[in-house]
């Protein structure tokens, strides 16, 4: 499973990189526009109005003007930091924020105070970033783990079910990819440690997913 995985990665990321519409402008304001209606879709409850996201590397779709748009409309917006063992942190971003170079990771993390889980039970909605995501919730990341581990320890958070209403319990979550990197079918391939994802969030549409 492990190298199937691995030879997925590199297929995805080759496909990626060729794509003549990445890191274009059209893209990070069609995913504002979506990302906007699906949080608006949702309906949250009041204290679960903050938003987790991500701070987009090299060509991955680019969720900044998403965020800003959020954070001007008085949300909160939290960003994570990665922590020793492959866990995260969690520090408040607005734009102008400073920036720098993580020591564990090849990504960059807002300046700040971080925080731990506990932060999530005011969070409605985290952005996830992806290679891909099938229409069973199966999300490929790029292979490190953190966003896996730190899913799974939000079953702590709740006594969710096997099937959960999204906004009530856990924060709903969206794995963000281009259109053609969403999977109609469930046929990526998974184990048993990965955590599917609510949704599917591309600059043209999102789509609830049946995890």
């Amino acid at each position: 499973m492990a190298k199937e995985k691995t030879s997925q990665r590199r297929l995805l990321r080759a496909a990626r990189s060729s794509s003549a519409a990445i890191s274009s402008q059209v893209s990070a304001e069609g995913l504002r526009t979506t990302g906007l209606e699906l949080f608006n879709s949702l309906e949250l409850p009041g204290a679960r109005q903050a938003i987790a996201g991500y701070l987009p590397l090299g060509d991955e779709p680019d969720v900044i003007p998403l965020l800003t748009a959020l954070e001007l409309s008085s949300r909160t917006i939290y960003l994570p930091v990665c922590e020793p063992d492959f866990q995260l942190s969690w520090v408040s971003w607005q734009p102008g924020v400073p920036l720098r170079r993580s020591s564990f990771a090849p990504v960059w993390e807002p300046v700040g105070e971080p925080r731990g889980i506990e932060v999530m039970n005011s969070v409605g909605l985290i952005l996830l970033p992806a290679l891909a995501v099938d229409s069973g919730g199966t999300r490929m990341g790029q292979g490190g783990g953190y966003y896996d581990r730190f899913l799974g320890s939000l079953q702590n958070l709740d006594s969710s079910t096997e099937r959960r209403t999204p906004g009530l319990d856990r924060p709903v979550t969206a794995a963000v990819v281009y259109p053609q990197e969403f999977i109609s079918e469930a046929s990526l391939p998974k184990e048993e440690h990965d955590q599917a994802v609510d949704y599917v969030l591309t600059p043209e549409f999102f789509s609830r997913l049946e995890c």
